[in-house]
């Protein structure tokens, strides 16, 4: 049997990023701890002798080492970790740190501005509102939404998002910054980098999970583009690329997609007023808070959560395309279709660095852990089950009464903020991507025995107009996606049908796409060409015709486009 000491800091919390200090608190020491006998649980058992029930994180290092060289402990590997690191040496002792308890906080910043009259100070206006949840995670053990902290500001500036970070460091002690991957690229297009291409190699180097990969990525940027490179040098790694992240929160998202689901969920609140806004808000977590508690329940003891196991059957049938090669005790060489790692499945560590990052076995470790004879489920942290999904839950948001309940104070009513109108118009539709198709409307049109089309999409709408210019049959249909070739032959023969409802037998079809006519003229075209469908019906809608005539026109001589831009149609 061996035994250690663990000297234990709580009651306050760490601060910095990184850690540089652990503000006041208590000291205590736990004598004889039993190496056999210590697990996650068992220092969560005697943190409730000391009467620390509720806490945001547990933290570890040797004595003399600095608060920077802090570990985290989340499970019973980690706590294992923390008594070998304390029989290594002479004392036989390791620093746990408390960190927390967190709890609701909720902070209102107004202002008072001086009267016209006098310059005396007037009432209280509404600022900004802050509020940070009994909660200490961004996503649960299940890979969903589990909100930390909101705020009501004026606007999304630099000062309102320090005040906000500045608030929440204060609160949950350590904060891990990343900059969202979409973000960075929009400010990279904003300096004239733009292209897929380049989109596409920036991806590339964000999702390199080591540093090898992420320099090579680098490299062929380079070689593109000399200033786009230089930009994304000059943003710290640690910010942007998965082979700069810490193993430690066990997170590599790159994007901030988990805030945007919360501001589309509260998206019809934030256009009431902020008391009835923030109630709203309030009803929709204190439901979704019982919702995942009740769900909770029906879940198996220890069992993997959910959507933790879907990640693990995806990497399971990725590891089919993996070759291990056993080195002795539980390391493995492995060799991919593209490169080779070494793996130790005791230390649960990957030389690609994706097992540390989320805690999660790789195809990589499948692969090794298969060849073992082992069951992937086994390697999976307690943070991932049952136990702890449970005790993300376990705080209740409690229910409120309503303003004819509230108590009177000897304060003055805070007025609303000022209306703010915005400098541009508002953004109703989201700014399309290089890659994404531009939706055009396609005019169909048959003047007096001509049809004419228009258009990049395949959403059809059209008229018929007669010698006269006055509007005869309208229609509108949508066929699907595709690209401007489609379009053109799905608007030439719905143009067609048209013409045959009013009766029409001749009829002059005019387009500005040259590469339609040519794929309609071709007679030797293949059967096995994917346009071939379509323009084998233009063919027979054709004939069904009396007398019909293709013909190219430019944009410019496009009567029927030119008169719907007029309004004269």
């Amino acid at each position: 049997m061996e035994f250690f000491i663990v000297e234990v800091y709580y009651g306050r919390k760490l601060v910095g990023d990184p850690v540089c200090a652990y503000e006041g608190g208590q000291t205590a020491r736990l004598e004889n701890c039993d190496i056999d006998k210590w697990s996650y649980f068992e220092v969560v058992d005697c943190l409730k002798e000391l009467e620390v029930v509720d806490f945001g994180g547990l933290w570890f290092k040797l004595p003399g080492h600095s608060l920077e060289s802090l570990k985290p402990m989340e499970d019973d590997k980690d706590a294992l970790t923390m008594a070998e690191f304390a029989l290594a040496t002479t004392s036989c002792m390791v620093e746990l740190y408390v960190s927390g308890p967190i709890g609701s906080n909720i902070k209102v910043k107004v202002q008072r501005l001086p009267t016209a009259k006098d310059g005396t100070l007037g009432p209280p206006q509404f600022e900004r509102l802050y509020i940070c949840l009994d909660a200490s995670i961004g996503r649960d053990p299940n890979d969903q939404m589990l909100p930390i902290a909101f705020a009501v500001v004026e606007a999304e500036t630099k000062d309102s998002w320090s005040w906000f970070l500045s608030l929440l460091i204060e609160d949950i002690g350590v904060a891990a910054s990343r900059d969202s991957v979409f973000g960075i690229y929009t400010t990279t297009s904003e300096k004239k980098f733009s292209g897929l291409h380049l989109k596409k190699m920036m991806w590339s180097a964000t999702k390199a999970t080591y540093q090898q990969e992420w320099e090579r990525a680098m490299l062929e940027i380079k070689k593109v583009n000399e200033s786009a490179y230089q930009h994304l040098k000059e943003i710290p790694p640690r910010f942007w690329t998965k082979s700069a992240f810490r193993p430690g929160p066990k997170c590599d998202q790159l994007l901030n997609n988990m805030c945007e689901t919360f501001n589309a969920v509260i998206l019809k609140a934030r256009e009431k007023p902020i008391v009835t806004m923030l109630d709203d808000i309030k009803v929709y977590l204190m439901e979704r808070w019982a919702k995942n508690r009740k769900d909770a329940e029906k879940l198996q003891s220890q069992a993997v959560l959910p959507k933790i196991q879907k990640r693990l059957d995806k990497e399971f049938q990725e590891s089919g395309k993996s070759l291990p090669r056993w080195a002795g005790e539980k390391k493995y060489e492995v060799k991919g279709p593209n490169e080779k790692f070494a793996i130790d499945l005791s230390r649960r560590e990957c030389g690609c660095r994706k097992w540390m990052l989320t805690g999660i076995p790789f195809a990589h470790a499948i692969s090794c852990i298969n060849h073992m004879g082992g069951k992937p489920e086994n390697y999976i942290p307690s943070y991932y089950r049952t136990e702890h999904y449970k005790m993300c839950y376990v705080p209740v948001i409690n229910p409120s009464d309503g303003p004819n309940l509230w108590p009177s104070t000897p304060y003055d009513d805070v007025l609303p903020p000022p209306y703010r109108k915005p400098i541009e118009r508002p953004k109703k539709r989201r700014r399309k991507e290089d890659d994404e198709q531009t939706k055009k409307s396609i005019t169909i049109d048959e003047q007096n025995k001509k049809a004419n089309t228009n258009g990049e999409q395949i959403k059809k709408g059209g008229l018929s107009i007669d010698d006269n210019g006055n509007w005869v049959v309208g229609f509108a249909k949508f066929v699907g996606s595709g690209n401007a070739i489609t379009a053109e032959l799905w608007g030439i023969i719905i143009g067609m049908e048209a013409a045959k409802s009013v009766h029409c037998t001749k009829l002059i079809v005019e387009t500005d796409n040259c590469d339609v006519i040519s794929l309609i003229n071709d007679l030797n075209l293949p059967r096995s060409h994917s346009l071939f469908p379509l323009v084998h019906k233009c063919r027979c809608s054709a004939k069904e015709l009396m007398e019909v005539d293709f013909r190219d026109m430019y944009c410019e001589g496009n009567g029927v486009a030119v008169s719907c831009h007029e309004g004269k149609l």
